[in-house]
């Protein structure tokens, strides 16, 4: 029965993103230390692996669980060495033996290809950096073997690339600061990853809790969240890690945004009717065939809006919904308007009604005006016109004699 093989280190090396590591000269930097570190991480990712879940390759290898817990729900447990063999015991049937093989060489394959990985990420490390600033985890007679790849980084990172007491309080400072809900989401989750690496490297990591009860923290502050924190916090503990809040957090960030879009909207209709309202004491025939054609304009710019955004069916049958609930009421606003004056001709001499007076309405007689009418009623005007009734008559004047018009 053939077994599976797996890739040795060298073949490992060659599949890397980074292969080649670019050897720093003299005493590593915090700086050359943390781009070195970026890329073992990458080249750690590359190798696919079931493990931690099956979606992050080796990465696992170079981060703790606490790291590992930001950016998925799985855990990265390193695998037991399965033995040489597989265990079967005398009493199986041909099938179950097969299956236990089977089953030994997946597993063995497994355990081989993560122990090639940390040698091979092991072996970048010694060739980068100089041996005198890892030499004090060698060991007389295993080397490097008995320390991990992570290890040795932790080292590097504690001996050489020390972060001062005030860098790591501004970070935390940083790590614990308030967002601005207008900008995008992701912003803040590249805020909590850089924090957590960075305290990390300084050897002052963050626990699993801590990153998750901090941008809870966060998102209560904002008091916009409650429902979705409820949820989250009636979910089994199980699935209560910063993984699963980040995800659905996300999503209620961007339900909020939309509705915060929908709201707006709206506003601005409120605002324009209101406006609208203000002026139509003004309206002249212009000013109604002006109107008239704005329900052509808006629908025009519906279909326009349409065309534009075809994905996004839900905003589009809102916007049309509320533009047509506005153009309904301005068309009853419009049936109760009088005819405007400028219009209307006296029935005798076709003169138009040119002239306003607030108690006795539209008239012929340019000497009767609300500023010169001298039988004024209760809250007479004087400043009202034909173009501004202000609340006046709205009949047109006859003669005594005369007949309606």
């Amino acid at each position: 029965m053939s077994s599976l093989q797996a890739a040795g280190p060298a073949t490992i090396i060659a599949g890397f993103p980074h292969p080649v590591v670019t050897k720093i000269i003299g005493r590593p930097t915090f700086s050359q230390i943390q781009k070195f570190n970026k890329k073992l991480k990458a080249n750690a990712a590359s190798v696919p692996t079931t493990l931690g879940g099956g979606l992050l390759g080796h990465l696992g290898l170079l981060l703790t669980p606490a790291e590992y817990a930001t950016v998925t729900n799985a855990q990265f447990m390193f695998p037991v060495n399965p033995g040489l063999g597989a265990e079967v015991p005398q009493t199986s049937t041909a099938a179950q033996t097969g299956h236990l093989v089977r089953t030994h060489q997946a597993l063995k394959h497994t355990y081989d290809t993560c122990v090639n990985v940390e040698t091979a990420l092991k072996q970048q490390i010694i060739h980068a950096v100089e041996n005198a600033f890892i030499s004090a985890l060698e060991n007389e007679h295993t080397g490097y073997n008995a320390v991990t790849a992570k290890q040795i980084m932790d080292h590097l990172f504690t001996t050489c690339g020390q972060i001062s007491n005030e860098a790591m309080e501004d970070n935390d400072k940083t790590f614990k600061k308030q967002f601005d809900i207008d900008e995008p989401i992701e912003n803040l989750w590249m805020r909590v990853k850089h924090c957590v690496q960075f305290a990390e490297q300084g050897q002052a990591p963050y626990s699993a809790e801590q990153i998750l009860r901090n941008v809870k923290r966060l998102f209560e502050q904002k008091g916009v969240f409650e429902i979705d924190l409820r949820e989250f916090e009636n979910l089994p503990i199980a699935q209560q890690t910063y993984a699963t809040f980040k995800d659905r957090m996300t999503k209620a960030y961007d339900k909020y945004q939309e509705r915060q879009k929908l709201t707006t909207a709206a506003g601005g209709y409120h605002t324009a009717h209101a406006t609208l309202m203000e002026q139509l004491d003004n309206v002249t025939e212009t000013t109604i065939q002006q109107i008239n054609n704005m329900g052509e304009n808006t629908n025009q710019a519906i279909t326009e809006l349409a065309n534009a955004a075809q994905t996004d069916r839900t905003k589009i049958d809102t916007l049309t919904t509320l533009v047509q609930q506005q153009q309904t009421l301005l068309q009853k606003i419009l049936e109760q308007q009088p005819t405007a004056p400028v219009i209307t001709t006296h029935w005798n001499n076709n003169k138009p009604f040119s002239f306003y007076c607030h108690t006795h309405g539209y008239g012929t007689n340019p000497k009767h005006t609300s500023a010169t009418c001298n039988r004024p009623g209760p809250n007479h005007d004087k400043t009202a016109t034909a173009k501004n009734t202000k609340g006046g008559n709205t009949r047109f004047q006859r003669r005594y004699n005369q007949n309606k018009m």
